[in-house]
C-alpha cells in the first residue's frame, strides 16, 4: 500500500533530520505526500473518491500516544458527505488506523463501514493494511 511505502520513506527521512531541529517543518513539508496516499489507498479499497478535509500534527505531546510522532487526519467520502473517518498515522510505529466517525448512507461504503468495524481495535481504529480491497474477486468454494 502507498500509505505505508510514503510513511516508512517519511520516517527515515525524519529520524535522518531529527538532530537538525526542524522535525515540525519537514513533517509539514511531507503532509502532501502522506495525504496523496491515503486518498489513493482508500480509492482503491472503496472505489470511492474521498477528500481528506483536515489535519494536524502531533509532535513531542507528552498526551498523545507516548509522545508519539503522528499525522492525524478527517476524511468524508465525496459520495456520501455525511460518513466522516478519522485517520491516524503514527510515524514512530509504522501504524495506520481508520475510525469511522459516523455510518454511510451509500450502500457501497456500508460493506467498506462493516471492514472497518470488522478489523476495529478496542480503540475502534482499524489498521489500513488490514482492510479488504473493494476489487478483490470473491472467492467462493464448491461442495
Amino acid at each position: 500500500m502507498k500509505s505505508y511505502i510514503t510513511l516508512k520513506n517519511i520516517k527515515q527521512e525524519y529520524l535522518s533530520d531529527q538532530y537538525n531541529k526542524n522535525e515540525v517543518s519537514f513533517l509539514n513539508r511531507n503532509i502532501q505526500k502522506i495525504i496523496e496516499a491515503l486518498i489513493s489507498d482508500l480509492k482503491s479499497i472503496t472505489d470511492e473518491e474521498i477528500t481528506i478535509y483536515e489535519s494536524k500534527i502531533y509532535f513531542d505531546d507528552v498526551y498523545f500516544r507516548q509522545s508519539a510522532t503522528a499525522y492525524f487526519f478527517r476524511a468524508k467520502f465525496t459520495n456520501d458527505n455525511e460518513y466522516l473517518l478519522s485517520i491516524e498515522c503514527l510515524v514512530d510505529f509504522d501504524k495506520i488506523g481508520i475510525k469511522p466517525k459516523t455510518e454511510p448512507r451509500n450502500e457501497n461504503l456500508k460493506s467498506f463501514h462493516q471492514n472497518l468495524l470488522s478489523k476495529s481495535n478496542a480503540e475502534e481504529f482499524a489498521e489500513l493494511k488490514t482492510l479488504t480491497l473493494q476489487s478483490e474477486p470473491k472467492t467462493t468454494i464448491n461442495q
